[in-house]
């Protein structure tokens, strides 16, 4: 006779042994299956018991302590209690002397656990250099709240308290201004002048040394007052107009320098015009050919680039602020068209194939986002965000009807700007035929006839009716039959067992629903 293994564990339920159950032994048979599962819970408790007696095991509830336990502070705070489980516990703190007396100090010390220490009265290195204008109160008045000595105070300022004062003023000491000084002469003679010529002897006869002509650089006269003044340039001799206008800060036409040649349109920066050839490899342009350039400066750093296609015509520009340079705007094309007659993303119907400047056929196509800023700007990646980076997609409407948004309005609601919408027939009805099913039997009833009687026909030639009298010798006439009284007489109809008829409905239209319509190229504007 052997033991039940006992495995740790918690069974669910205990098995209970059906009247049905066989007696089966052993380690997994079924008579021993609940002394199995009673042994594994006994094993389970038992190791749950063994870690709490051993401390491996936290008690998750207990009402209370064996022991009652001491919080005990020491340090900056001192104070104990008793705690056992049973109840909260509740501590005074004391903290202990700082060193510091009761009082109210202007400076304190401060430990690093944020305690007073010490505490004193201000000194004057405590308080730092203020400027004069911060000192608002109790500044003294005279010198002496000062304690300034070296200074004499108002009242000494006084003529006959100045100590050391001259009695009297030599006159070479001073002086007067000319209009003080009365009885002035009028004439050379009476400040003793012998030297000098009278005024009306100052006469161009009297004068000595005089020249006999002066030149004509010796004087000057203003433009308004010289006459016959030419024209031209050529009438006063100006051969070299570039170079004046050069002087002036502007160029006249001239091929394009080194750097320019380089094929870079960013350096082309001097004011004046330029032709420019522009080459494959040529940079930040609007494209190969000759161009025509105008450019004009501000500051430096501020300029305008207009261009001018030298085959074409047409009209581009575009602009620097702060050494940044814009896109490309074209204003008018090879036929002086205005390029930006419309708004960016305006839609439009044209009769031609192909669409006119300023306009990109609306055709779901991904265009550059840069070149065309202004459309993207105005509809983003509503259609189509292109790579994601560098395109974006356009409206595709080849093909298509377009519908007003309905904005709320609720005739067509749920739609999202820019959606498509499938083909939808409003509800209608149509003529419709049943095929023919061929030959078939149905169930027929007779309605009811009421109390009637029927007439019966004999021959001459004789004859015999079972239970019905008549006379013997070649008899004719009629004779009537009984009533019967309201009654039915059923009439039965084959069936033709369980089958469908067809029922055609005559097709109309072609593979969609539109109105009448023309075909027309829809663009959309950048």
């Amino acid at each position: 006779m052997a033991n039940l293994p006992e495995r740790p564990e918690y069974a669910e339920g205990i098995y209970q042994i059906e009247l049905t159950d066989p007696v089966v032994g052993g380690v997994e048979g079924i008579s021993n299956r609940q002394a199995r599962q009673l042994a594994g819970r006994t094993g389970w408790l038992r190791q749950a018991i063994e870690r709490i007696l051993s401390g491996a095991q936290v008690v998750a509830r207990a009402s209370q302590l064996e022991s009652a336990r001491r919080f005990i502070f020491r340090g900056a705070a001192t104070g104990e209690a008793s705690f056992d489980g049973s109840s909260n516990a509740v501590v005074e703190l004391t903290l202990a002397n700082s060193g510091a007396k009761a009082g109210t100090y202007p400076v304190v010390s401060i430990d690093a656990k944020g305690l007073v220490t010490a505490g004193r009265a201000l000194r004057p290195d405590d308080i730092p250099a203020l400027p004069w204008s911060r000192i608002t109160s109790g500044k003294p008045t005279s010198l002496a709240g000062y304690g300034i000595t070296d200074a004499l105070p108002a009242s000494a300022f006084n003529w006959l308290n100045l100590p050391g004062k001259p009695t009297t003023f030599l006159p070479e000491r001073h002086g007067h201004a000319w209009s003080e000084i009365a009885a002035t002469p009028t004439t050379l003679a009476g400040y003793g002048i012998t030297d000098a010529l009278r005024a009306n002897a100052l006469t161009w006869a009297n004068l000595t040394g005089k020249p006999g002509a002066f030149p004509p650089s010796s004087h000057t006269h203003p433009w308004s007052a010289i006459s016959g003044t030419p024209g031209t340039l050529a009438g006063y001799g100006i051969t070299e107009v570039p170079e004046l206008v050069r002087t002036l800060g502007w160029r006249t036409r001239s091929a394009a320098t080194a750097n320019e040649a380089g094929g870079d349109f960013n350096l082309i920066t001097r004011p004046g015009c330029h032709d420019i050839l522009m080459h494959g490899a040529n940079r930040n342009g609007p494209g190969g050919g000759y161009y025509y350039v105008l450019v004009f400066e501000y500051a430096g750093t501020n300029l305008t680039q207009l261009l001018v296609p030298y085959s074409t015509g047409g009209l581009i520009y575009r602009h620097r602020y702060n050494n940044v340079w814009g896109n490309y705007s074209y204003l008018l094309d090879s036929n002086n068209q205005h390029l930006h007659a419309g708004a960016p993303g305006q839609v439009a119907a044209f009769a031609g194939a192909a669409p006119p400047p300023g306009w990109l056929k609306a055709n779901g196509a991904a265009v550059s986002r840069t070149h065309y800023a202004r459309l993207f700007a105005a509809i983003g990646t509503r259609y189509g965000a292109g790579d994601g980076k560098t395109t974006f997609n356009l409206p595709d409407l080849r093909g298509e009807f377009i519908r007003g948004w309905d904005d709320a309005r609720g005739l067509d609601a749920s739609r999202t700007l820019g959606s498509v919408q499938g083909h939808l027939l409003g509800t209608h009805s149509h003529a419709a035929t049943s095929a023919a099913a061929g030959q078939h039997n149905h169930v027929a009833t007779a309605g009811a006839a009421g109390a009637h009687s029927h007439t019966l026909s004999r021959a001459a030639n004789g004859g015999t009716f079972t239970n019905v009298p008549f006379p013997g010798h070649n008899p004719s006439g009629t004779f009537t039959t009984s009533t019967d009284g309201t009654h039915v007489h059923p009439i039965n109809v084959a069936a033709n067992g369980s089958h469908n008829h067809a029922i055609s409905v005559t097709a109309t239209g072609g593979h969609e629903t539109r109105p009448r319509n023309l075909a027309l190229l829809y663009c959309i504007k950048y």
